[in-house]
C-alpha cells in the first residue's frame, strides 16, 4: 500500500524505501502481540482487504516492453542478496523478531520496483493488487497448516494446506473475474 501510494508521484528507489519503511513500522508495531491463529487469520484478511479498498485508483498499465538481458540475473542476485542478510541477522534478532522479518517483501519489493522502472508506476500497482488479493490464499494455506502441522502427518497437513489454498484462489479469481466483467455504474445526470 505505501509503496502503491508512493509510485504515483516517486521513482521505484523512493518508492521501494517507503515500502520497506511501512513494512519495518508495521513489523515493530506488532512485535509485542501474541495473536491466536484464528484471529491472526481473521486479522489477515481484514488487512487484505482494507489494502484493496485503499489502494490507489487503478489505471491503464502500459504494454511491457521486453526485459533487457540483464533484467532476471539482477533480480535473481538481489533476492539472494535479501535473503542472505535477513538469514544472518535472524540469530542475532531472535526468535520473535525473526519470524517476524520472515516474511520481509523481498520478492515483492524486487518485482514492484523492477515492473515500476521498466513499465511505469500503473504496472507496478497492477502487480501489487494481484498481490493483495492473492494474500488471501496465502493466508488460508497458513491457517490450516497453523491448525494441522503437529496433530497430522507433515504431508497431510502440506495437502490439506495445498487443497485450501487452491480453493480459495479458486474463488478469489472467479470473483475478480466477474467484478471485470460487470459494467461500470451509470450515475444520473452524468454524461460523457
Amino acid at each position: 500500500l505505501a509503496y502503491a501510494w508512493a509510485a504515483r508521484s516517486l521513482d521505484w528507489r523512493a518508492s521501494s524505501g517507503a515500502g520497506c519503511i511501512a513494512f519495518l513500522v508495521s513489523t515493530w508495531a506488532l512485535m509485542p502481540l501474541s495473536v491466536p491463529l484464528g484471529a491472526c487469520v481473521a486479522i489477515a484478511c481484514t488487512t487484505l482487504a482494507l489494502g484493496i479498498f485503499l489502494m490507489p485508483a487503478r489505471s491503464r498499465a502500459r504494454r511491457a516492453a521486453p526485459a533487457p538481458t540483464w533484467d532476471i540475473p539482477l533480480r535473481m542476485l538481489l533476492s539472494a542478496l535479501l535473503v542472505w542478510v535477513l538469514t544472518g541477522a535472524a540469530e542475532r534478532m531472535g526468535p520473535q523478531a525473526s519470524g517476524l522479518l520472515t516474511p520481509f517483501p523481498i520478492a515483492t519489493c524486487i518485482l514492484a520496483a523492477f515492473t515500476h522502472r521498466h513499465e511505469g508506476a500503473a504496472s507496478a500497482n497492477e502487480l501489487l493488487f494481484g498481490l493483495l488479493t492473492g494474500l488471501f490464499s496465502f493466508a488460508m494455506f497458513l491457517l490450516v497448516l497453523g491448525a494441522t502441522l503437529g496433530r497430522w502427518p507433515v504431508g497431510a497437513s502440506f495437502g490439506a494446506a495445498l487443497v485450501a489454498t487452491l480453493i480459495v484462489h479458486g474463488g478469489v479469481w472467479r470473483e475478480l473475474s466477474r467484478s471485470a466483467q460487470r459494467p461500470a455504474p451509470v450515475l444520473e445526470g452524468v454524461h460523457d
